[in-house]
């Protein structure tokens, strides 16, 4: 297995033998590396470039506008013959995809703490990219987000709303059918987190974690519903050998769900003061990071300290490092 990981600003080579498809995204990042630490949404966003209308992924001129302050994400919910919810969409045995596939996910949160602007469109031009560079086809990619212009627009609209469990089913869809040769991608565009792990001696060493758009739904305020490392990491240890798989955080605090040994994947604290993310809401440069006081440390299970190397070949690519923000 080679696993890569790299802060979106240099370009480094995962595999000896990358495929046409690894190439062409590969090319694309690299050329936009001059534009800093933001560049994964810069790259996104300059998806827009690409020939074609991009209405298939809903695109359209409302790029960087701020989200209304209040908007449900309840979705009409088709039932299966069963009396059961249709998850169809995120089944990969129903629809499985293509061997080139990708899930992406763009949260903007809106009407909740840490509103941001971009997230959701930065996807949809990643779904413009692989559709456009890299030739995939409207079945072989799932598109999850907290718009719901773009979620009603979906056969089973349940399914396309980026929580955490359609995401944890996306990565399902995404890997659980994967094969030697298929090239596989996952990008989130949204806040990332920086979870108190381990505390001694006055030093803090933190997980990362993706935030869904229902992340401070959950029934208990001090736990978010976020997606961990570790998480991601499981899931990515189903892809076999032979496969590959890249991962685009667009957002702060990447981690590493990568090959681990230890407590490797842990970073140090990064303190980032008292956000107020009202006051942000007007701000031109919204970070992308949340954090919220009432977040208790989340301890890792007994199992995390050992070593876990991934069977395929995986890269991620970051917008910024840790101590960053994006």
């Amino acid at each position: 297995a080679g696993c890569t990981f790299f802060p979106m600003t240099t370009m480094h080579s995962s595999a000896s033998s990358a495929s046409a498809t690894s190439a062409h995204m590969a090319a694309a990042m690299s050329s936009l590396s001059s534009h800093g630490s933001g560049c994964a949404a810069t790259s996104a966003r300059d998806a827009g470039s690409f020939t074609g209308s991009g209405q298939e992924w809903g695109l359209g001129s409302s790029y960087g506008q701020p989200p209304p302050r209040s908007q449900s994400l309840v979705a009409p919910v088709s039932a299966s013959p069963s009396g059961g919810r249709s998850l169809a969409y995120l089944d990969p045995l129903q629809q499985p995809g293509g061997p080139k596939r990708a899930l992406i996910v763009g949260c903007d949160y809106p009407g909740k703490v840490g509103t941001l602007r971009a997230g959701v469109a930065d996807a949809q031009q990643w779904a413009r990219f692989f559709t456009k560079r890299c030739g995939l086809s409207e079945h072989d990619i799932r598109l999850l987000s907290d718009d719901q212009a773009l979620i009603v627009q979906k056969a089973n609209p349940e399914c396309a709303v980026a929580t955490r469990d359609n995401i944890l089913r996306g990565l399902q869809w995404l890997i659980a059918q994967s094969a030697p040769g298929e090239q596989l991608f996952f990008v989130f565009c949204g806040h990332g987190a920086q979870l108190v792990a381990e505390e001694y001696a006055g030093q803090r060493l933190c997980e990362a974690a993706i935030v869904p758009a229902d992340a401070c739904e959950g029934w208990d305020p001090s736990r978010p519903r976020v997606i961990s490392d570790s998480e991601i990491h499981r899931a990515l240890l189903q892809v076999p050998e032979g496969a590959q798989i890249t991962l685009v955080y667009d957002c702060c605090h990447a981690g590493r769900p990568l090959d681990r040994s230890g407590l490797d994947f842990l970073t140090e604290y990064v303190s980032r003061g008292r956000v107020d993310y009202d006051k942000l809401r007007g701000h031109p440069v919204l970070p992308r990071f949340l954090e919220l006081q009432q977040w208790k440390m989340r301890p890792l299970g007994a199992k995390a300290s050992g070593e876990s190397r991934l069977r395929c070949r995986a890269t991620q690519w970051a917008a910024c490092a840790n101590a960053q923000f994006c």
